[in-house]
């Protein structure tokens, strides 16, 4: 079951929150780059809560003021007293690259970002220099190929299938991009940006969220190059949240959410973390509130459950719950990068090893962290969406933590230290682009292995116990009595679906009951057989109707039950 944490001081925040979200929402009012405040606190507001009363009631100074979000943000100074309970501000994000204290090194494999970087030219030099009519084109013809450094992974990524599927190419999708600023005149990123009208730099306060020297320089163009190369078409909103050093405050990057939300960004990618929760959970539940996505990254210290803030919260409850997505990285090979942190927060993997991307000065470079693992994922909700706006995001989610939208279980992610895995610790494993892109059409599997892994309701046997098949790492095996079922949402009226498994039953004598729950109805079918097997079973949805239920269930109390492949997908 998914992990719903309970947050009681924000639940009356929410419901405002969600009723606030069908309104126009004012342009915020941020603190300016000189106000260090070092701690801040987010409350709720009232249609006549001022900036005075609200200063007046908890102290501190307001930084960001958005009646129609229902929120405020407070920031204070050392010497401010407060009832409120505060998070500290100053340089509590960063960079999961820089906040790694030297683990996972990055840029071509070397100690300094700058390593590995190359001249714009080789398989990017044609790419670059017909971008720019490509991207204002409208044929499909004109599609610059992938680059040849990361033509490998891509494909292991079905990245290649998906943008053959696609028509729009993440078209009409803004995505922001709150980083350390972009190179604002790299050739990748030609016709690619949002009107310079919305740009925003929060660090010094200006409208040029242009990269600046440090040692995090070239971070957010390296994460806008890689959102470009899985959504060649879609929207870049550049916002600078972090400084050179790849370091950024609480309160600036609240802002830039707000201001991402404003701007009708459909899609935000937050390539950083803090260590612990601060106050970006109202910020978030309000964009969830808004429809936008927002992606961040797992974090770079090899950890187990030491996934940092936003992505850990993946799973908690509220608005948050299927708009919020953590993302891990992983090797070629599918096994989890030596500097990624992991754990069931995690919504899943893309690959974060080595990736040729855009870097400063019309250059590329070899990254490597989970700041570049994220924006597959968040390239991939863009295709996604542009070929379906109006996408079930509730339904994606679920596709996508079943593992309809991961690659083939066959491969799996694999666990650094052992010979065996966990899909619960792990996360849902790593993210296939075409089957995001097919889910956006309302075609491939809505529940490809191992859906029991997630949100199921279990019929408990007494002697019922489900577990990995040794020789096949990736099924279930019930034994004795028992199954399972799960509700699936996001299905279309009118329309027929077909539900698949294999299996295999240890005794010739048993049997095993697949069933639906289709429009009121149970439907079951008796199957039995000691090889393996695979039943098909056709259901239509009627008028009005969106869900379906599927399930199996063995009655015997002796013998085994193995499981294998469920499918559910448009006939």
């Amino acid at each position: 079951m998914h992990y719903v944490k309970k947050i009681s001081k924000l639940v009356a925040l929410l419901g405002f929150l969600l009723l606030a979200a069908c309104s126009q929402t004012p342009t915020p009012q941020v603190t300016d780059k000189n106000s260090n405040f070092e701690s801040v606190a987010t409350v709720q507001i009232s249609p006549t809560d001022t900036r005075a009363s609200l200063e007046a009631e908890y102290g501190g100074k307001v930084v960001l003021f958005n009646p129609q979000a229902g929120l405020a943000m407070l920031g204070f100074s050392g010497s401010d007293f407060t009832t409120l309970t505060t998070s500290s501000n100053q340089g509590a994000f960063g960079t999961p690259e820089v906040t790694a204290a030297g683990k996972g090194a990055w840029g071509g494999g070397s100690g300094a970002w700058a390593g590995g970087k190359g001249a714009w030219g080789g398989g990017w030099g044609a790419w670059g220099g017909g971008w720019g009519a490509w991207g204002s084109g409208s044929s499909t013809t004109d599609i610059p190929a992938l680059l040849s450094e990361n033509r490998a992974v891509w494909r292991s990524n079905k990245l290649p299938q998906a943008q053959a599927l696609s028509k729009n190419f993440g078209a009409g999708v803004k995505i922001a991009v709150l980083d350390t600023g972009i190179d604002l005149n790299h050739p990748m990123f030609s016709g690619r940006l949002a009107p310079s009208s919305e740009w925003k730099d929060f660090v010094d306060n200006d409208v040029t969220p242009q990269e600046v020297a440090g040692s995090s320089y070239g971070h957010g163009t390296a994460v806008a190059g890689v959102i470009l190369q899985a959504a060649p078409r879609a929207t870049i909103l550049p916002l600078r949240v972090l400084n050179g050093e790849g370091v950024g405050d609480t309160d600036k990057i609240a802002a830039a959410i707000d201001w991402a939300i404003q701007k009708g960004a459909k899609v935000i990618n937050l390539s950083l973390g803090a260590d612990s929760e601060g106050v970006l959970y109202p910020m978030i539940t309000y964009a969830a509130s808004r429809n936008v996505l927002v992606v961040a990254s797992a974090g770079n210290t090899a950890t187990y459950n030491g996934i940092t803030f936003p992505a850990r919260m993946t799973y908690w409850g509220g608005g948050i719950y299927t708009r919020l997505f953590g993302v891990g990285s992983v090797d070629s090979n599918d096994v989890v990068s030596s500097f990624s942190n992991y754990g069931w927060d995690l919504s899943g993997f893309a690959p974060g090893e080595n990736l040729a991307t855009a870097y400063p000065g019309s250059q590329m470079v070899a990254a490597s962290g989970t700041s570049f693992a994220t924006p597959l994922y968040s390239g991939a909700f863009a295709l996604a969406l542009s070929e379906n706006p109006s996408l079930n995001l509730q339904s994606l989610f679920i596709q996508l933590n079943n593992g309809s939208a991961s690659r083939s279980w066959s491969r799996g992610v694999w666990s650094r230290n052992a010979a065996s895995r966990n899909i619960k610790e792990l996360g849902s494993g790593v993210i296939n682009v075409n089957a995001l892109v097919e889910s956006a059409y309302g075609y491939g599997n809505l529940v490809a292995n191992p859906w029991f892994t997630s949100s199921l309701s279990w019929w408990q046997g007494t002697n019922t116990a489900v577990q990995w098949d040794a020789t096949r790492q990736e099924v279930a095996v019930i034994s004795g009595r028992g199954g399972f079922e799960q509700t699936l949402v996001g299905l279309t009226p009118n329309t027929t679906y077909k539900y698949q498994l294999e299996y295999k039953l240890s005794s010739a004598t048993d049997s095993l009951t697949v069933e639906y729950f289709v429009n009121g109805t149970w439907t079951k079918r008796n199957v039995q057989g000691t090889a393996w097997t695979k039943p098909t079973l056709t259901f239509t949805i009627g008028s009005g109707q969106t869900t379906a239920t599927i399930g199996v269930w063995k009655s015997s109390t002796t013998g085994t039950a193995t499981l294998d492949n469920f499918f559910v997908a448009k006939q």
